[in-house]
């Protein structure tokens, strides 16, 4: 009887787990350590959304492949082309659909201003890049940071840069 007791209350502990389907999502990464990773760090203006067929990304139910162009404002780490910079990542389907599993994604907003934390990982044209990583963190768009001002402020540290930024509006 105390057996079958255990076993009951220890089933209907562990059917919440079976039912709820999740994943393991690893913390969020700090500014310092999000600039060590990337290989482009630039401050740009977004021009256009359009989709795009990349390789690199999988099909992910829920998702599509952006290609977001910029207007570079400046480039804090790495290089890129004198033109327009065309940044790869992750959307969401604007198709209402399920999802399955959740990637690392971005929405941009034409006209807005950005700090985006990039790969150019080998076959890509100078003029363009992609998201660091794939699988997001527990910060769904972390390696794009929404900026106040479209124009260059002096080189810094990451933290200081961005904080400048938030306090000299």
């Amino acid at each position: 009887m105390k057996y079958a007791l255990w076993l009951l209350v220890s089933a209907l502990l562990l059917l919440p787990a079976l039912i709820a389907r999740g994943y393991f999502v690893g913390p969020p990464v700090g500014l310092d350590d999000l600039a060590n990773k990337a290989d482009v760090i630039f401050q740009g203006t977004v021009v256009s959304n359009s989709t795009v067929n990349d390789p690199a990304f999988q099909s992910i139910m829920g998702f599509i492949v952006q290609e977001t162009e910029f207007r570079p404002a400046f480039a804090i780490k790495g290089k890129l082309g004198a033109s327009d910079i065309k940044f790869h990542h992750y959307a969401t389907d604007p198709k209402p659909m399920g999802m399955i599993d959740e990637p690392q994604s971005y929405e941009f907003e034409i006209g807005k201003s950005y700090l985006v934390f990039a790969k150019q990982p080998p076959g890509y044209a100078a003029d363009t890049c992609q998201q660091i990583w794939m699988s997001h963190t527990g910060m769904m768009d972390e390696g794009v940071l929404l900026c106040f001002r479209p124009f260059p402020f002096e080189r810094r540290s990451m933290m200081d840069l961005f904080w400048r930024d938030l306090t000299d509006c």
